[in-house]
């Protein structure tokens, strides 16, 4: 909404979300583009939380984007390996005091 709010003549953007939890998120159009008639193109990626609307993030050059996109990544790529490594551990004291048993059907 806020990139079409962005092309219209008396542009007054309605930013709706301007902090938003990103944990357990992923992202998608890593690399979408919209063009509105006579307008620049805009370069946007959609971050999909597990929870409420979807989060389009957008500039008007790629190079803009980019640092924003490689936070997100970075983030999201550090909260898996740490989920990971928390599930890893508890698995491991599970299985040190005979709590936990692997069964193959």
């Amino acid at each position: 909404i806020a990139v079409r709010e962005s092309q219209t003549r008396n542009r007054s953007l309605s930013v709706k979300v301007k902090q938003f939890d990103i944990r357990g998120a992923k992202i998608f159009h890593e690399r979408g583009t919209v063009q509105y008639p006579n307008k620049p193109k805009w370069h946007y990626f959609t971050v999909v939380r597990g929870t409420g609307l979807p989060i389009k993030i957008s500039a008007r050059m790629p190079e803009d984007l980019h640092p924003v996109y490689e936070g997100i990544v970075g983030f999201l790529d550090r909260e898996m390996r740490v989920k990971k490594m928390r599930m890893e551990q508890s698995r491991e004291r599970m299985h040190m005091t005979g709590m936990y048993r692997e069964t193959y059907y």
